[in-house]
């Protein structure tokens, strides 16, 4: 089998063929690679809807997870888990095939044949060239709030219900329907909520913090976690002054995404449970 290589690209607007490069797939039948953009991911997250957004990012994520085998009897790549679960053929005919009959939220180009090995350089010099020329490293990468979100949410199933909607149905004073990340109670109300401030539209910044706001209000009483990571203050100098201030304030308690533990300790010395 030869060397193929397949970008993953996520449509935007479907009236104009829009779409916006986010992974690069490489194969050689033996050795492949996959990886997908931090940088180009979340200026994903700015243009879809939440639910959308969701689904791209556990799509992304469960490919990034798996490892690659062959099966020399059938001359195949396979994406699997553990070898207990059922494979997933992803050999060049099959990149082909689902490069036509995708579901437009995700897509994989036809494969492009390339002669060069399936290496780290070869990897990257693709990726730079049809992805993103600035590929993050893998310790900034695995330290981005939306990665420890995704980690750290099954963890606490046990005490917190997972992105419970809100509304004025049981809260008057709720304005606005709010989904909050992590939600559960002892004698009092306990939630979480997961902050990104490295967007670049500060309004969608303003509105997660509002949905706090308005849930404390809405609540009188409780104990919140505003959960977020420092920005890169030469990148993202208005967020940053955004984090500086949260953390002075007393409505929630800030915890570094590197810290996130603490709400599983409070929640077990404290008996939270899922409401």
């Amino acid at each position: 089998m030869k060397t193929f290589f397949s970008i993953l690209s996520i449509p935007i607007r479907q009236e104009s063929g829009e779409k916006i490069a986010v992974g690069l797939l490489l194969s050689d039948g033996i050795n492949s690679r996959f990886e997908y953009s931090c940088s180009k991911l979340k200026v994903v997250k700015d243009l879809v809807n939440e639910s959308r957004y969701k689904f791209i990012r556990k799509y992304l994520r469960s490919i990034e997870k798996v490892n690659f085998r062959i099966d020399e009897n059938k001359g195949r790549i396979d994406f699997v888990k553990n070898p207990e679960m059922q494979y997933s053929y992803i050999n060049e005919p099959y990149i082909d095939y689902i490069s036509v009959y995708n579901n437009n939220i995700l897509v994989f180009c036809k494969p492009i044949r390339i002669d060069i090995s399936v290496n780290e350089e070869n990897f990257i010099r693709l990726f730079e060239k049809y992805v993103d020329v600035e590929k993050p490293t893998e310790e900034k990468y695995l330290k981005q709030v939306s990665r420890v979100k995704e980690d750290f949410l099954p963890t606490v199933i046990n005490y917190f219900s997972e992105e419970k909607e809100l509304t004025e149905k049981e809260y008057p004073s709720i304005i606005i329907p709010l989904t909050v990340d992590l939600f559960g109670r002892n004698n009092i109300p306990v939630y979480a909520q997961f902050v990104d401030l490295e967007r670049r539209r500060l309004d969608h910044i303003k509105s997660e913090y509002y949905d706090l706001v308005q849930l404390k209000r809405a609540l009188q009483e409780g104990v919140g976690f505003l959960v977020s990571a420092e920005p890169d203050k030469e990148i993202f100098i208005r967020q940053h002054d955004i984090w500086s201030n949260i953390r002075k304030l007393k409505d929630f308690e800030f915890v570094d995404i590197s810290e996130v533990e603490k709400i599983k300790t409070y929640a077990k010395e404290h008996g939270v449970k899922p409401w």
